[in-house]
């Protein structure tokens, strides 16, 4: 959590603190012990995930509109030497004008440049990681970035998972071979 409470704004969601062993009372008596918090700022529209869904891919336009600001967030974070590592539509919330903010900093490396940590979410990651080879935490956001906006503007993922034993993986990261893919 150490990471997100640095970072300050406005394509960021804003963390303000978190705990252990905290105690939630459900309306209907049941209790449920140690658990772990986090508090932050709420954004009403949830995910942009929910969004795609609803309309199984937003299309160029407005695709464009969301991730402009992706964008901006990215650069914010690369300014504070800061890779996400797991950028995924449920990782960007959206609020009620339709901006978003970026969300759960668990997987993400303050040492951007030679990263040796393998997680994240495998049908966004960049093939270095599957690979469990030391890696550039920015350029694997990048490729997170453009499976983002594959599946935001189509609304279907381009592969399953970046490796050579993924069919449509294979076939996008062969040039010679992208007509066919297409």
């Amino acid at each position: 959590m150490s990471i997100h409470k640095k970072l300050d704004h406005s394509k960021i969601v804003k963390f303000h603190s978190s705990g252990e062993n905290g105690k939630l009372i459900k309306s209907n008596g049941k209790v449920y012990e140690n658990l772990i918090y986090i508090i932050m700022d709420y954004v009403p529209e949830g995910m942009l995930y929910d969004v795609v869904e609803n309309f199984q891919g937003v299309g160029e336009i407005v695709a464009n509109y969301f991730f402009k600001q992706v964008v901006e967030g990215l650069e914010y974070l690369q300014t504070k030497q800061v890779a996400h590592l797991d950028l995924k539509l449920e990782n960007i919330l959206v609020d009620y004008n339709m901006d978003i903010k970026i969300t759960d900093f668990g997987f993400s490396s303050m040492n951007p440049k030679s990263v040796e940590a393998y997680g994240g979410t495998k049908a966004y990651m960049a093939p270095e990681i599957l690979e469990r080879k030391s890696y550039d935490g920015f350029k694997a956001d990048i490729f997170s970035f453009g499976v983002l906006l594959f599946i935001t503007t189509i609304g279907n993922f381009p592969f399953v998972e970046a490796s050579k034993s993924d069919n449509y993986y294979r076939l996008l990261s062969q040039p010679d071979h992208t007509d066919e893919f297409w």
